[in-house]
């Protein structure tokens, strides 16, 4: 002990109370959170205001002493009798989260208003999570950005990083990505282990930064040694999953291994799923159901029951912890709950309570199961399925997008409207979902709903062609057979009408053996094509293939098999079925009057 703390404890134990918050700061800084809390307590014990509230946070974190949340509240309140600004910070904190006190969040949020009145900077903080949260209050983004930013400047590191999830998102505000890189970096640099967190996915993202894994990793790490489970996890997930050097399954089970120790629990399920793919079954289930009061393990190995994945199909055992799980609003077990009641496994159908299950899962904004119950409820004629896939579409579900132009386009369930339809469209098309991005380049091909622009028809054309739709496949190749919106180029067709042949699109099989019949004088593709297609049981391949056979196109001619396929066109009113019989009429007349 050097001379002047031993001066200091002299005093201090004069009953100065100077001295003795000067000794528990030194004890503070040099981390002897026992001796901190004895010289805290003594001047707390003496009315010194800050030492009271210090002796309340002692308590509150169990820091140099056992924890004790009632103790905790026992001290700010002396504090706060003395309306000491901080104290009515930390005592809204408590009743926020019911710790030494029964939760009560309006007085939270009215201890957190005066405590703002007073320029308390925790308090802002607090109070813009509440309207952030909608807690008491309706959900408010923009006044919770306004708190954030506030906090923020004052240097609250918790308001930052906040303030910085606002920005990155466009959450109350405008979008500022640079400056809520800015601020996570600000963060980190504080040692906050969300802000390096959060950075860690920019820079794994390359989300408003260049994308660099090697610095991800750094940042995950850096807050996984601050106890951050979840960036462990992530980090885990990099070892696990990432090309190249760093692959490790090694290190990935240690990080995971780790994340669990700081209480990420749900890192046992990816563990688990390696000790599985190991065959090690046994520490499989060890290691979920150490983790088992974890409702995100409960279902995660509920779904492995119920699919039979790694271990023996079991409805029972997996609706059992489903039940569980779905206790504690768990909302991806309320809709296997409702998969249950639907098909029948594990229990009787029983579709009122399959409802019942989905719609408490629905309203904890469980996406598949908001589009199931739209479903059963679209399979009931009710026209309740539009509003829910306005919910799913509110949580950026683009299928949901699509479904709802197709609806307001076709006047189904809702009033015909092609501004909503278009609308729709347009959003789930620009979240690459294939089958609005062809809805709406046939809208502007044709100027259906919108004014016809055959360049953005074209645009779209080519963007569902390369998410994988087979209708596009069939429209961009028949735009280019037609010169519609691009220069007519029969090779640039017939490739497109082959991508939709070949993915199964009747119609590009038919587009293709018709140019390889009429234009290319392949018959031999044109027959492969055509014969493929009678499986299909279409009018148009019985009409092509008996004029092949009448017409000798590349083969003998054979009015018996021309007369067996032109006997099975079912819409005798075809014009081309006019043509072809006639041909075939002549063929037989002719050869009778040789």
């Amino acid at each position: 002990m050097d001379r002047e703390l031993k001066d200091i404890i002299k005093e201090a134990k004069r009953d100065s109370l100077e001295s003795k918050m000067k000794a528990a700061r030194h004890y503070e800084n040099t981390e002897q959170y026992k001796d901190a809390f004895h010289w805290y307590l003594d001047a707390a014990e003496e009315g010194q205001l800050d030492a009271q509230v210090k002796v309340g946070d002692y308590y509150l974190e169990g820091k140099g002493v056992k924890q004790d949340y009632s103790k905790a509240y026992t001290w700010y309140m002396k504090a706060y009798s003395s309306n000491n600004v901080e104290a009515i910070a930390k005592l809204a904190f408590l009743y926020k989260e019911g710790l030494g006190v029964e939760k009560d969040l309006n007085e939270a949020f009215d201890l957190y208003n005066k405590a703002v009145n007073e320029g308390n900077t925790e308090a802002k903080y607090n109070l813009g999570v509440m309207y952030r949260k909608g807690l008491v209050v309706e959900k408010d983004d923009e006044k919770a950005y306004l708190y954030f930013k506030e906090a923020a400047e004052e240097g609250n590191v918790r308001a930052k990083v906040n303030l910085g999830f606002c920005l990155a998102n466009g959450v109350g505000c405008n979008v500022d990505v640079g400056m809520a890189i800015t601020l996570y970096k600000e963060a980190a640099e504080e040692g906050n282990a969300l802000a390096l967190f959060n950075l860690g996915m920019c820079y794994k993202e390359g989300f408003g930064v260049e994308q660099n894994v090697v610095k991800a990793m750094e940042c995950f790490e850096n807050a996984g040694s601050k106890g951050h489970g979840k960036s462990l996890n992530v980090l885990g997930e990099i070892y696990e999953t990432e090309a190249g050097y760093r692959k490790n399954i090694g290190f990935a089970m240690d990080c995971y291994k780790r994340a669990i120790d700081n209480g990420y629990l749900e890192s046992s399920i990816r563990l688990a799923e390696i000790f599985f793919e190991k065959n090690e079954n046994k520490k499989a289930m060890e290691c979920l159901n150490n983790a088992i009061e974890n409702i995100n393990v409960q279902f995660a190995l509920g779904k492995f029951y119920y699919e039979g994945k790694y271990i023996e199909q079991n409805f029972a055992k997996a609706l059992k912890l489903f039940s569980e799980a779905a206790k504690n609003n768990h909302a991806e077990s309320q809709y296997y709950m409702g998969i249950a009641y639907l098909e029948g496994n594990g229990l009787e159908k029983d579709e009122d309570r399959a409802v019942e299950c989905l719609k408490i899962a629905a309203e904890n904004n469980c996406v598949e199961a908001i589009m199931l119950l739209a479903n059963v409820y679209e399979e009931k004629g009710q026209n309740e399925c539009v509003d829910l896939l306005k919910k799913a579409a509110e949580l950026n579900n683009s299928y949901a997008m699509y479904k709802l132009g197709y609806y307001y386009s076709k006047g189904k369930f809702a009033e015909q409207n092609s501004d909503e339809a278009i609308k729709w469209y347009k959003k789930s098309a620009e979240l690459n979902n294939y089958q609005a991005q062809c809805n709406l380049a046939l809208c502007y091909l044709n100027g259906k709903g919108i004014e016809k622009n055959l360049g953005f028809g074209i645009y779209w054309l080519e963007r569902a062609v390369e998410n994988g739709s087979v209708t596009a496949m069939f429209n961009l190749g028949k735009c280019y057979e037609d010169g519609v919106g691009v220069e007519e180029n029969h090779y640039f067709a017939l490739k497109n009408y082959l991508r939709g042949a070949s993915n199964g699109s009747v119609e590009a099989k038919l587009a293709v053996a018709r140019l390889y019949k009429n234009e290319y004088k392949d018959y031999e593709q044109a027959l492969y094509w055509l014969n493929d297609l009678i499986k299909e049981d279409k009018d148009e391949a019985y009409i092509e293939l008996a004029d092949i056979y009448i017409s000798g196109q590349g083969i003998e001619v054979n009015e018996n098999m021309a007369e067996s396929f032109i006997g099975r066109v079912k819409n005798k009113e075809n014009s081309n079925y006019s043509l072809v019989y006639n041909k075939i009429k002549k063929y037989k007349e002719d050869k009778a009057s040789i």
